[in-house]
């Protein structure tokens, strides 16, 4: 198997090193790091790691552009190198890469797989506020999408190819973290079988965290976009 990992990185100096050593810990696979030219120094800390894994691959782009264009770069560029699976996860350390194993043995028999905070087993360590925030904006969505996804906003997935593919070639909406659930609308709109499977979401490890209730308005927003294009 050919599998890739795509790893969006803006400021993450402080937990690229121990997220990679728990990669390749835990999986044979490429990783291919996408940097948007963080002022911390990831991009030039991902570059000397490739001498300890060769396996480790970074796309330096010109600067801040969104998470969603670190997404669509980052993918196109795995798609291009044919593999078996895609996965990608966030960079902070709260999507713990030892679950990879897991979503590839449940890739085996769908397209798409979600490491999910709200099935059965899956949790989040971290603060109320946000656990309340974060629970009522997928309860949203999960209203106005349908109930066949409990987690739309997980960052935490593994792709059939076919699939990715079909969903990167239509037209995407989002500019920002609501790729992510429009990336999941478009695979249902494509009649892929989705699974997910129980994820404990941590705080990230260091640094400070890019949540914001814009992220949730813009979900909520887009949620709202789709409902009325069906």
């Amino acid at each position: 198997m050919s599998i890739w990992i795509v790893v969006p990185t803006y400021n993450e100096a402080e937990n690229l090193e121990s997220l990679l050593q728990r990669i390749f810990s835990t999986i044979d696979a490429h990783v291919l790091v996408v940097d948007d030219a963080s002022p911390d120094g990831t991009g030039q800390l991902a570059e000397r790691l490739r001498h300890r894994w060769p396996q480790l691959d970074v796309l330096h782009r010109p600067g801040k552009a969104g998470l969603a264009s670190a997404y669509m770069d980052g993918l196109r560029l795995v798609l291009s190198r044919n593999p078996t699976a895609i996965v990608h996860l966030d960079a902070d350390g709260s999507h713990p890469p030892e679950l990879i194993p897991t979503m590839l043995d449940a890739l085996a028999t769908t397209d798409l797989v979600l490491a999910s905070r709200y099935v059965p087993g899956g949790t989040m360590g971290i603060s109320p506020h946000r656990r309340l925030i974060s629970a009522v904006g997928n309860w949203y969505i999960r209203g106005m999408l349908g109930t066949q996804i409990r987690d739309w906003s997980t960052g935490f997935k593994a792709w059939n190819p076919v699939l990715l593919a079909r969903v990167l070639a239509t037209d995407l909406r989002s500019q920002g973290y609501a790729c992510l659930m429009e990336m999941n609308w478009r695979a249902l709109q494509a009649d892929a079988t989705v699974a997910e499977i129980p994820l404990f979401f941590s705080e990230r490890r260091a640094g400070d965290s890019k949540f914001s209730l814009n992220i949730i308005w813009e979900d909520i927003r887009l949620a709202w976009q789709l409902r009325r294009s069906r």
